[in-house]
This record gives C-alpha cells, sequence and structure tokens, in this order.
C-alpha cells in the first residue's frame, strides 16, 4: 500500500537534495572527475606531446642560453634578451621552410633557385618586396600541387579570387582597358 503524498515533506526532501548536490558538485574531486569524464580522448594524447614539445624547445633554448634549471639565472644575463629573439628567428625560419616542404614538396634550395630565377621579385608584378611581414608565397596549382612561383601577398590572393581561371583574368583585364584614358 502507497503512503499518502505529502507536499510539504516532498519540497523538504527536494531541498535538503539540492543542497547536498551543490556541495557535492564543488569537491575538487567531483571537478576532477567531471573533468574526466567530458573530456575528449585525444586531448590527454596532445596534452603529452605538447608537455614533449615544450620540453625540446627549453633545451633548444639552454644550447643557446643557459639557465639554471633550479633557480632561473642566466648564466650570460646580459646577452639574454639578444640570445632568445636570436631562437625564436632562427627557430621561425627553420618552422617555414620545414612548412613550404610538408606542403607545396619544395626544398629551401628549390625554393631560392625558382626566387633567383624570377629576379629576386614577384612573377607577376615584378615588385621586390613581399608586401607583408609574412614574406613570399609560393603560388601551387591546387588540382596537381605543383608549384608554379614565388608571388608577392597581393598577387597571390589575385589569382586565388579568380579562381586560377584565365577567362576571368582576361574579362578583368578587358574591364579595365575600358576605362583607361
Amino acid at each position: 500500500m502507497a503512503t499518502p503524498f505529502d507536499p510539504e515533506n516532498f519540497a523538504d526532501k527536494k531541498a535538503k537534495r539540492k543542497e547536498y548536490d551543490r556541495l557535492r558538485y564543488q569537491t575538487d574531486e567531483y571537478k576532477e572527475k567531471d573533468r574526466a569524464r567530458n573530456r575528449p580522448p585525444r586531448q590527454e594524447h596532445w596534452a603529452k606531446l605538447n608537455l614533449k614539445r615544450k620540453e625540446e624547445r627549453r633545451k633548444q633554448r639552454e644550447l643557446i642560453s643557459p639557465v639554471s634549471l633550479t633557480t632561473g639565472d642566466s648564466t650570460r644575463s646580459a646577452d639574454k634578451p639578444y640570445r632568445v629573439r636570436k631562437y625564436k628567428t632562427s627557430l621561425y625560419e627553420d618552422a617555414t621552410a620545414y612548412r613550404r616542404e610538408i606542403k607545396y614538396g619544395i626544398s629551401p634550395e628549390q625554393y631560392t633557385n625558382l626566387f633567383n630565377s624570377q629576379g629576386n621579385c614577384c612573377a607577376i608584378c615584378r615588385s621586390d618586396s613581399p608586401k607583408s611581414k609574412r614574406g613570399w608565397c609560393v603560388d601551387h596549382d591546387h588540382k596537381t600541387g605543383k608549384v608554379r612561383g614565388i608571388l608577392c601577398h597581393f598577387c597571390n590572393p589575385m589569382l586565388g579570387q579568380a579562381q586560377d581561371d584565365i577567362k576571368v583574368l582576361e574579362s578583368a583585364i578587358f574591364y579595365l582597358k575600358r576605362f583607361v584614358d
């Protein structure tokens, strides 16, 4: 036989349960379990990789500017700002060359030879400046992946916007010629 429903008792139990849950959810143990439950499986993998990369970068900095691991003092404190800047610059140049090789299949020597064969300027507008802090763009055919040349940061998006279509570019030339005096 069921007991009759008592609204006051029900409200009291509900309030107690609500308070219990509020206190429970504030504990560090619950928060960690909740994070672990909601954490994507790849996140742990990337966290391990990032720790490895962080350690490799620290070792490279150590080679350039030895720093005590316990105190953080540099053995050459006067040279440290210069040395850190030098490390970051050389790392960026190496990363850029690495990305070019991975993305376009072009080695640093091939890149230099191609740029020299163009006269050290943009293959389209003949500008000797890349017009960007990021440097020159490698132009490639999106269908075949074959590298066509080195362009500045104005000419490269121009080709991209025209979708590498000669008819579109010819139409643009015809359009511009109509307004030339």
